[in-house]
């Protein structure tokens, strides 16, 4: 299993950890992707460099996208992003506060089949637990 943990400026180093460290604690291989290779901060100014570029990603070859930060599944790439991972019919994992962001995101992928939605940090413990159980078992 591999994942694509995409970076963003506005995201919550909790958030972003957090996720981390639960899906290779699950064995699962995480990649950090961003629009650019640079450091990004997070809002509590925590630096981190990502794997590689979103231009530079296959999808068919991910299991899971997942998506933290503030309005980040909004920007023109990461629309693109979750639009070729839902042709796979892979895992979208959006943690973000946004007003109707589920009906936004049914409105990118045709579907809310495979869309995990979390609104609050408070549900990190859920929202990993759905993450990992929407996941192919291992063979």
């Amino acid at each position: 299993m591999i994942a694509a943990i995409l970076l963003n400026g506005q995201y919550k180093t909790k958030d972003f950890q957090y996720s981390l460290l639960r899906l290779k604690q699950a064995g699962c291989a995480a990649v950090i992707i961003a629009p650019e290779l640079k450091t990004y901060y997070s809002l509590e100014k925590k630096a981190i460099e990502p794997d590689m570029i979103i231009d530079d990603i296959d999808p068919e070859k991910f299991d899971l996208l997942i998506i933290t930060g503030k309005n980040s599944w909004n920007e023109p790439e990461t629309i693109k992003l979750i639009q070729e991972f839902s042709k796979f019919n892979h895992t979208i994992a959006i943690l973000d506060s946004a007003t109707n962001i589920s009906r936004k995101v049914t409105i990118i992928t045709n579907s809310q089949k495979n869309v995990i939605f979390s609104e609050d940090t408070q549900d990190l413990p859920q929202f990993i637990s759905k993450i990992l159980e929407s996941l192919p078992k291992k063979k």
